[in-house]
């Protein structure tokens, strides 16, 4: 029940429209807009389909190279009822920028993070 709840969460709270002009040019694959707070600036990330797959950032034309997803829940009273994260091998994860969005689910909290490099 927690995951379906966890996966019906992200789904709405990264609503993922797929747009084509919003990003850099690229080679046509399908891709995927929404938002992202950063430091309370909140930028759009452009992707294509994949976990480590590079976003376009639209404000800003710059790359985001993710290197981390967190996933957690948090519930009404504080207890963590999920936390799940998953890292890319990387040797180096000095001067990581880290993204993400809170949102209510039923029962508690969603909050995504992803950490990873801003390239130009």
């Amino acid at each position: 029940m927690l995951r379906r709840v966890a996966v019906a969460g992200i789904l709405s709270l990264v609503v993922l429209v797929p747009t084509g002009a919003s990003a850099a040019p690229g080679n046509g694959a399908q891709q995927y807009s929404f938002p992202l707070d950063c430091a309370g600036t909140t930028l759009t990330f452009t992707v294509s389909p994949g976990n480590w797959a590079a976003a376009y950032i639209r404000e800003t034309g710059q790359h985001f190279i993710p290197r981390e997803f967190r996933t957690q829940i948090i519930g009404d009273d504080g207890t963590v009822l999920m936390d799940e994260v998953e890292r890319k091998a990387t040797a180096n994860r000095a001067g990581l920028v880290t993204c993400g969005v809170v949102e209510p689910v039923e029962g508690g909290t969603l909050v995504f993070t992803v950490r990873g490099l801003l390239r130009p």
